[in-house]
């Protein structure tokens, strides 16, 4: 039998994603298994983990060889447990008879450079600059007066800050779930130490800020990539992320809620309607060989992707390890396709091994 197993930093984490992965696929050949990376015994290679019982659909304590196949769903903050588990992922991913469903993709600034370059997506990309200084956040600020930076590793829109150059003083703007924080400073100095302390806990990338709200609310359009049963990319879904009033951020977890995608479109009049699903369609067709010819196999993409008020589209940000409440919130017949994917991936990939052998 083939073995998943569910890689997470805490047990915890998406339980009930994993559990409604195991049930939807009893009786496919699968066994399953949850752990962490520090679940596993560096002498014996054995992981003190859960199991999951198909016939009680309960997850069970038990001792285990590392499974055939890995979904890491690992996110990683700056705290003890996660600076352990990091080398120990990446040892497996080197591990002789381990496979990853996918890869992963590093920080937000080495997959932009990574896409730039390429003339059929550039246009899509907002202007983005490494800030590891303050010198290069105050030239960014003084050539278009209001940026927003983004931390490298960010995930969920914290740490995401507005900044506005205005005539008397600069004002900065960020979310911490779901409450607005207003900062203003009235002379350099103050403010370069305020830069100076963000930027001794992470570097972060600088983009010139794009009006991308309706009636004074953020949002963005996440669409949910996944391989199939032949190994091709299809769309399992896109639902819209809308922040809140005069907010900075359309992030679930900074009090956004999500509205079905067809809402969001008609907002916008013929033919530019054509045109945004246009351009969103040829974004979900380009970037996926990209990044792999990149950075090696992946599994699963979200996508965020930002429209102006005249049309304009912008690819705000790419996932590998994507979320999925905006998804099944606005398109709830995306579940079982959802809850099945592994598996149909996991399918494939046992075929190719075959043709390998």
């Amino acid at each position: 039998m083939i073995s998943l197993g569910f890689l997470t930093i805490k047990r915890h984490q998406e339980l009930a994603y994993f559990t409604e992965v195991a049930t939807a696929l009893k009786g496919k050949g699968l066994s399953f298994f949850r752990f962490t990376p520090l679940d596993i015994d560096p002498s014996t290679e054995l992981v003190h983990g859960l199991t999951y019982n198909e016939s009680t659909e309960e997850w069970e304590s038990d001792v285990f060889p590392i499974p055939d196949y890995l979904y890491d769903r690992c996110f990683y903050q700056p705290e003890p447990s996660s600076k352990k588990a990091e080398p120990i992922v990446k040892w497996l991913k080197q591990r002789p008879g381990t496979c990853f469903l996918g890869y992963g993709l590093p920080n937000k600034w080495e997959v932009y450079q990574s896409i730039c370059e390429q003339n059929s997506i550039s246009s899509y990309l907002p202007t983005t600059i490494q800030i590891e200084n303050f010198q290069q956040l105050k030239t960014l600020l003084r050539k278009e007066k209001s940026i927003m930076i983004k931390p490298v590793n960010g995930s969920q829109g914290n740490g995401v800050i507005h900044i506005q150059l205005l005539a008397k003083e600069i004002t900065v703007h960020t979310q911490k779930r779901g409450k607005s924080i207003h900062k203003s400073f009235a002379n350099q100095l103050d403010f370069k130490r305020f830069i100076d302390s963000l930027l001794r806990e992470t570097s972060f990338i600088g983009q010139n800020f794009l009006p991308l709200q309706h009636k004074e609310k953020p949002f963005d359009i996440r669409i949910l990539l996944q391989k199939n049963e032949q190994g091709d990319w299809i769309e399992q879904g896109r639902g819209v992320r809308m922040g809140c009033e005069k907010g900075i951020v359309s992030n679930l977890h900074n009090g956004g809620e999500v509205i079905p995608f067809p809402v969001i479109l008609s907002y916008y009049q013929s033919p530019i309607k054509e045109l945004i699903q246009e351009e969103i369609n040829s974004i979900i067709k380009l970037i996926p060989p990209l990044l792999e010819e990149r950075f090696g196999r992946l599994f699963e993409l979200g996508l965020d992707i930002g429209v102006t008020e005249e049309g304009a589209v912008w690819l705000l940000d790419i996932n590998s390890k994507p979320g999925r409440k905006v998804i099944t919130s606005s398109s709830p017949t995306s579940n079982i396709g959802l809850y099945q994917a592994p598996y149909h991936y996991i399918h494939y990939m046992e075929q190719q091994k075959t043709k390998t052998n």
